[in-house]
């Protein structure tokens, strides 16, 4: 089948070099309503040849990489902040990644960035312990022979063994490497490679619940919309840049994006009644009647009842409205919420 194919060069690594931090900072993307906050911590890391590799592999191993690692055991087993935190070793042919993560509820996402940090700089300064190192080493050396039991699992091996430029003798020597790696040797490469004071921070959540708790970890925060644009603090710095509700009354027309590249267009219309806001939103989905609605500084939420098939179905608006753009999410019942933006239409 491939006969006719002829052989080809293969091309230079001609990238750009990544850049160089020298700073903490924040990128936040803001995701209004959103219940929790995903957070990424990440450094520069090492390329898949580099002789640290298998140093890195076992500090990575003992911090974030399984349920009994450092990072586990800290926010989810002790805190309860998380259903999971891990860390990850992305080291590719040219450039690397390291980095730690997780889910946490809103409300203490300063306290995980608290508890990432210490853990990371805890990683730097003290060594790990006899058992932490045994266990790790247990651990990698354990789970190998099972990713080659399977032909898939095996051509994945050699794929890899050709693409980053590994030695012919990978397989046969791998677990030697692992148990060669000493306590030592961890901690050197934690002290060269996490680097918390440049780290980049990047988490997705509701801004303006969250920044307060972001700003004592980042000397800078820039803040992005989930279709990844730059935008304005969504706290509402200034008392002067606050709406009141005669400005948001009228027409809006929504744009909402679904997981399978659809859009639905929607028409959120605000009006101001006897006991406050109150209004209508007519769409695909169908259209509702909003039951409450309320505006504090710049954000707006609101919650609305659908008939869908003689059944009443309950969904919440919430959004940051900056002039005549809107931005947020929708949620229904028992479903994943759903972004948007919208335009004042009149």
């Amino acid at each position: 089948m491939f006969s006719g194919w002829k052989k080809g060069e293969i091309s230079n690594d001609d990238f750009a070099a990544p850049p160089q931090r020298h700073s903490r900072a924040a990128y936040l993307v803001d995701r209004p309503g959103s219940a929790q906050s995903n957070i990424v911590i990440a450094n520069a890391g090492i390329t898949r040849t580099s002789p640290d590799y298998f140093p890195v592999l076992l500090m990575h191993t003992v911090l974030g990489a399984n349920a009994s690692s450092r990072l586990f055991m800290n926010l989810r087993e002790e805190k309860g902040y998380t259903y999971g935190a891990y860390s990850n070793l992305d080291a590719r042919r040219t450039a690397g990644t390291f980095r730690v993560s997780a889910e946490v509820r809103t409300t203490v996402t300063g306290d995980s960035l608290k508890e990432f940090f210490y853990e990371l700089n805890r990683i730097r300064i003290e060594q790990v312990s006899e058992k932490e190192i045994t266990d790790a080493k247990s651990y990698l050396t354990g789970v190998f022979p099972i990713r080659l039991e399977t032909q898939e699992g095996l051509i994945d091996q050699f794929v890899q063994i050709k693409m980053f430029g590994l030695p012919d003798d990978y397989l046969q020597t791998y677990r030697d490497r692992v148990q060669a790696v000493t306590i030592d040797e961890i901690q050197d490469v934690a002290s060269r490679y996490i680097k918390p004071d440049e780290a980049a921070i990047v988490i997705v959540g509701d801004g303006r619940q969250i920044v307060e708790q972001v700003e004592r970890y980042a000397e800078e925060i820039e803040f992005y919309n989930t279709a990844g644009k730059r935008k304005d603090n969504p706290s509402g710095s200034s008392v002067s840049g606050e709406i009141t509700s005669a400005d948001i009354l009228g027409s809006w027309s929504l744009d909402i994006p679904t997981p399978l590249g659809q859009s639905i267009a929607a028409t959120l219309i605000l009006v101001q009644g006897e006991t406050g806001l109150s209004g209508s939103f007519e769409s695909e989905m169908g259209d509702a009647n909003l039951i409450s609605a309320s505006l504090d500084r710049n954000s707006f939420t609101a919650k609305m009842s659908f008939d869908m098939d003689g059944h009443e179905v309950e969904a919440h608006i919430s959004a940051d409205v900056q002039g005549k753009q809107m931005e947020g999410s929708i949620s229904l019942q028992n479903a994943p919420p759903l972004s948007f933006t919208a335009a004042r239409s009149d």
